[in-house]
């Protein structure tokens, strides 16, 4: 009987120690969630004739009050659409970095919740975070890994984490504990038994996309 509550009194440390809690008691996935999940939209890509058929799904993040970033492979399909609560609207392709795959798009007449920026740069190996987007068009799902390395990809960083990633994930958001933006998920190594490797697009390229001199208007 003792040997039995000394095992349930270490499986509720674990969990404490695992999941950490703010002083009201919430944890730390639950707050994230609760600040960001309205700055995280799905993105549907119509092909069929008669532009009622979403079969494609990505994700997009608030970034200023009047645009969304995402991936831009999520915008190679024939029309992109974005929803906000139960309709969707018809999104327009605002700027883009396709070395980065990063591109932003406005909704027209629709105003968002941007989420808060992090720099990158300041992100440490082993650090908590979560990753929110449509994974498999699982509407704003949220996951919960660390930051696994830091890697060259193409000609640039991104950051690597164990955090959940699926097709849907990309253009969703990495975020750390306190609910900032630190990087835009685009994708996840797919090789045979592979698990729990997936990158993100840092938060600079996005912040210099925004800085720079948009080459379309909003």
């Amino acid at each position: 009987m003792i040997k039995k509550i000394q095992s349930m009194l270490f499986l509720v440390l674990l969990g404490a120690i695992s999941l950490p809690l703010y002083a009201d008691g919430i944890s730390s996935a639950e707050k994230v969630y609760a600040d960001v999940n309205q700055s995280i939209f799905t993105i549907l890509d119509v092909k069929n004739s008669d532009k009622t058929k979403a079969v494609a799904y990505g994700s997009a993040v608030a970034v200023k009050s009047n645009l969304l970033a995402t991936n831009c492979h999520v915008l190679k399909g024939d029309q992109q659409l974005v929803k906000i609560g139960k309709n969707v609207f018809p999104s327009r392709l605002v700027s883009k970095d396709e070395a980065s795959d990063i591109c932003l798009i406005a909704v027209e007449g629709k105003k968002f919740k941007p989420v808060k920026f992090r720099s990158s740069k300041s992100v440490r190996i082993g650090e908590e975070v979560y990753t929110i987007g449509s994974p498999k068009g699982y509407e704003k799902s949220i996951s919960r890994g660390i930051i696994s390395n830091e890697i060259t990809y193409r000609n640039g960083k991104v950051l690597q984490t164990d955090a959940a990633i699926s097709p849907g994930s990309s253009g969703g958001g990495l975020f750390d504990t306190k609910g900032n933006l630190i990087g835009l998920t685009f994708l996840k190594d797919e090789g045979v038994a592979t698990e729990g490797i997936g990158f993100a697009v840092p938060t600079e390229v996005i912040t210099v996309l925004l800085s720079s001199k948009l080459p379309i208007s909003v």
